[in-house]
């Protein structure tokens, strides 16, 4: 299952980076449905953002139907700036997007039966970025082929630029 790699990806001992964010067309159609308790059974949730926000992402707004979730002990990592991009409003302004007068269907072939789902993340954190240098000190070095000169071992960019 998807959660489980996603938590197993979070819980490595070597891992670099812990603040993992999911997003993704699940189809989902709430936040009440199995699928969306089975995504979320290991602690990722939706960002404070984006809760508020009118649910929908299909084209008629009544189905979450995408989803950016995140583990909630990295709040500093969201500005709580999001939403839904609504560039459909309805079937009636169609025209305006495409005066070749297209149907509903026609329109989502176009361009989307989804609208867009945001959310702006911070990404220059020092904490996080030390924490990253600490952890990768820590991962063991691949082995290297005996074949290998000492001088490659030290410098194996050498070895490569030759």
């Amino acid at each position: 299952m998807l959660a489980d790699w996603i938590e197993g990806k979070r819980l490595d001992k070597y891992a670099e980076d812990t603040d993992l964010i999911f997003c993704g067309d699940c189809n989902i159609e709430s936040i009440t449905d199995d699928t969306f308790k089975a995504i979320t059974r290991h602690g990722l949730r939706i960002p404070d953002a984006l809760i508020s926000t009118d649910p929908g992402s299909d084209l008629q707004r009544k189905k979450r139907y995408d989803q950016i979730l995140h583990y909630p002990q990295y709040p500093e990592n969201f500005t709580n700036a999001g939403g839904i991009l609504d560039f459909f409003i309805d079937d009636a302004h169609i025209k305006e997007l495409f005066p070749e007068h297209l149907s509903h269907q026609q329109f989502t072939y176009e361009l989307s039966d989804h609208l867009v789902l945001w959310m702006q993340i911070n990404t220059d954190l020092e904490t996080q970025r030390l924490d990253q240098v600490i952890q990768s000190s820590r991962r063991p070095e691949p082995s290297l082929r005996s074949s290998r000169s000492s001088s490659s071992r030290r410098h194996p960019e050498v070895a490569h630029s030759r």
